[in-house]
């Protein structure tokens, strides 16, 4: 894997539009968000990633997208309907130069991001925090930094109260290791007093071996409070604090799902899959209420499946296989990261993923919806009532695409919307690869869904 995978490299103009397009196969968009489900943040010329978003009372949401050149983070307020606030910033939008320390730039594929008190109705304490791993060069060689930044969601603007003017760059693993090593952001969620669990792993500089599954406490100013490794963790992707203490969720170098527990330094091992449950890999996940925690995982590569942790048990429930778009069959990508989206009013939890053809012709996002249970009479299940049996394969075309290849969708994540669930990233605009930011929105009212295509 090269590291020029991970870095766009042209200009954006900040502007938000909306095109006029062909949805193939959109089975249980919103119609009434956008056009027809969709959103896009259109560029002009250059990418912009939308790798975080928060939901607001009003059934808004502030989306912020990632610019590498120039550097920028651009942070757009959508009302409900999926149309931008034009009393927020400018024309929506506001515009927030960044830079890194360190000349390769961002990896937008490795990142995760938080919010804080967005759901609430006092807007003053609204924050998103954005992590992301970043290239440096170390002496002559390429190497990974771990990135964070705050949003003051209010006002779309750095908050001064993190970091250096609203920025943080770490080299965690000197700190907690010993010596300098690639380390590369996996999750990230909420810890205890307003502290911030950053998950992901080391490895060897850039060489995708030697793992080692790490976990660090990061404070309400952006200060390193501690952080641990564990060499036969390959790489930790969520937390969550239980009782006192911290659970974190990973797996181990033989593919198995890892369930750890952080005592001061050190992470004791709570659980581990066994048998037939190797292959395994976990992704993006978070607290979604009830007791319950949700991690994203892939078994054997392409297998979509949903781990849901409870004290110190954890269920594997395999999710329906992506359905068919456009006449093509459709596998998760191998290397993509999942995320996860939970509505704590309606007990729902979306894992979403980026997928393929056979032929990596083209990408789609998937999308599966699950009705938690209650851990105990009633059981967590997929919701058949959503898509095809469960699943969903989204893929937006643009009207003037003339290329032979559809437009690919990348994902940045999902958030849930009140009762109603965001899936955002970005997708290709042009023959040239241009990206733009993107969402949708999923409905989950499951008695008003539709699966039939529509210009």
């Amino acid at each position: 894997m090269s590291f020029s995978r991970f870095i766009l490299q042209a200009a954006f103009c900040c502007a938000v539009l909306f095109q006029s397009f062909v949805v193939e196969a959109a089975p249980a968009l919103d119609r009434r968000y956008g056009i027809n489900g969709f959103a896009n943040l259109a560029s002009a010329p250059g990418p912009d990633r939308v790798l975080a978003a928060c939901p607001h009372p009003d059934g808004g949401t502030t989306l912020v997208a990632l610019n590498e050149s120039p550097r920028q983070l651009i942070v757009t307020r959508m009302r409900a309907d999926g149309q931008p606030d034009g009393s927020f910033g400018s024309g929506g939008s506001v515009v927030n130069a960044v830079d890194t320390v360190g000349d390769l730039g961002f990896l937008v594929d490795a990142s995760a991001s938080v919010c804080i008190g967005s759901a609430t109705p006092d807007p003053a304490d609204d924050r998103v925090v954005l992590a992301v791993t970043v290239g440096i060069i170390s002496g002559n060689n390429p190497d990974t930094q771990t990135w964070l930044a705050r949003v003051d969601l209010a006002t779309g603007l750095l908050d001064d109260g993190f970091g250096a003017q609203g920025v943080a760059q770490y080299n965690i693993s000197a700190a907690t290791a010993g010596a300098a090593r690639s380390e590369w952001v996996g999750g990230l969620n909420l810890g205890a007093n307003g502290e911030l669990l950053l998950l992901g792993h080391f490895e060897e500089t850039f060489e995708f071996r030697d793992q080692d599954g790490m976990i660090a406490r990061i404070g309400p100013n952006g200060a390193l409070l501690a952080s641990a490794y564990k060499p036969d963790a390959q790489r930790l992707t969520a937390a969550r604090m239980q009782g006192t203490a911290i659970q974190a969720m990973g797996d181990t170098p033989a593919n198995r799902w890892l369930l750890l527990q952080l005592d001061g330094t050190s992470l004791a091992t709570l659980a581990q899959s066994q048998g037939s449950t190797s292959g395994l890999r976990t992704y993006k996940g978070r607290n979604a209420g009830g007791g319950a925690m949700v991690v994203a995982a892939r078994r054997d590569n392409f297998t979509p499946v949903l781990l849901v942790v409870r004290g110190d048990a954890v269920r594997e429930l395999t999710l329906p296989e992506p359905p068919p778009i456009g006449g093509d069959a459709l596998m998760l990508m191998p290397f993509d990261t999942g995320a996860m989206a939970t509505g704590g009013a309606i007990g729902q939890v979306v894992y979403a993923a980026a997928a393929r053809t056979s032929f990596q012709i083209d990408s789609a996002l998937y999308v599966a919806v699950v009705q938690l249970g209650d851990g105990a009479d009633i059981p967590d299940a997929v919701e058949t009532r959503f898509g095809t049996l469960g699943a969903a394969s989204l893929r937006q075309q643009p009207s003037n695409w003339n290329c032979a290849a559809s437009a690919n969708q990348y994902l940045g994540g999902v958030v849930s919307v009140g009762t109603r669930h965001l899936v955002y990233g970005a997708r290709t605009t042009t023959c040239n690869n241009e990206i733009s930011g993107q969402a949708a929105m999923l409905n989950s009212d499951l008695d008003d869904l539709f699966s039939d295509s529509f210009e």
